[in-house]
Order: C-alpha cells, then sequence, then structure tokens
C-alpha cells in the first residue's frame, strides 16, 4: 500500500501533505521543462521614473508567450511564467530565460514569435533583445551546446 499524494499543500508539523515520505513513489515522473521564460509583468504608476514592464496590467506579453508556446505544441517542454519586478525596468518589458540565463530587454509582442524559434527552438540568442552578456558556457546554446532543445511535434 502506498503513501498519500501530494496535493501541495504542507503542514509546519509534519502531519499534512507535501512532505518527501507524503508523496506517492508510483506516480509517473514528468519531464522537466527545457526552458522556463520569466516575463516581468510588474506594474509601476504611469511616468514612473524606472518604467513599467506591464503598463497596463493585460499581461499581453506573457500571454503571447502562453499562445504561442500553446500553438507550437510545445507547452508540455517549455514553461512561460508571470514574473514580479525583474529589476531591469528601464530595460523592460523584461523576460529572462531559464536554465540557459538568457536576459532580453525591451521586448515586444511582434519578438514573442522569434523568441520561440530562434532562441527556444533553435538555441540561437538574439543579441539586439540581448541585455548582459552570456557566461562562456555550453548550457547556453549553440551547435557545440549539449542542452535539450524541444522538438517541434510532427
Amino acid at each position: 500500500m502506498s503513501g498519500p499524494k501530494c496535493d501541495g499543500a504542507s503542514s509546519a508539523d509534519g502531519t499534512g501533505t507535501g512532505g518527501a515520505s507524503d508523496v506517492e513513489t508510483s506516480s509517473p515522473a514528468v519531464a522537466p521543462f527545457t526552458h522556463h521564460l520569466f516575463i516581468c509583468c510588474n506594474q509601476r504608476a504611469p511616468g514612473h521614473r524606472r518604467g513599467c514592464c506591464n503598463p497596463d496590467g493585460s499581461d499581453a506579453l506573457r500571454n503571447a508567450f502562453k499562445a504561442q508556446l500553446k500553438q507550437r505544441g510545445l507547452n508540455a517542454q517549455v514553461r512561460a511564467n508571470y514574473a514580479g519586478c525583474l529589476d531591469q525596468c528601464e530595460m523592460g518589458p523584461t523576460v529572462v530565460i531559464y536554465p540557459q540565463g538568457i536576459w532580453y530587454g525591451r521586448v515586444s509582442l511582434a519578438d514573442v514569435p522569434r523568441i520561440i524559434e530562434e532562441t527556444v527552438v533553435n538555441g540561437r540568442v538574439i543579441a539586439e533583445l540581448l541585455i548582459y552578456p552570456l557566461p562562456e558556457s555550453p548550457a547556453v546554446g549553440g551547435a557545440d551546446s549539449t542542452r535539450a532543445t524541444p522538438k517541434t511535434p510532427k
């Protein structure tokens, strides 16, 4: 007989679900995401000196990433997440891609399909959107990379 399934809750006294001993081990494993995209959806008052990544509060950029991933059948391998302030307000709207460590700034809705195609699918960095230079690592992408690249379903 197996233990209770984890429902995501936790208990300070250890009696609730959520601890390592409470997780059912017979559950199928979920494959890890190849990319996590964090899209800044922070709002600031109009005219704020640092700018704002989500001025109308619509989360339009995040929603566009989610729609594009779903349309391409990548939503099981790539996650587009809401992020609070990434402290790059002057460079916003900002998108960070992990585990590759890619920081893009001044991202527009028009950039979304290109970021998915070039960076997520093909492992190429879009230089004109890049905020920080990338660390010298094969995990970033490119021809010598050993990182997983999602495949478009056939």
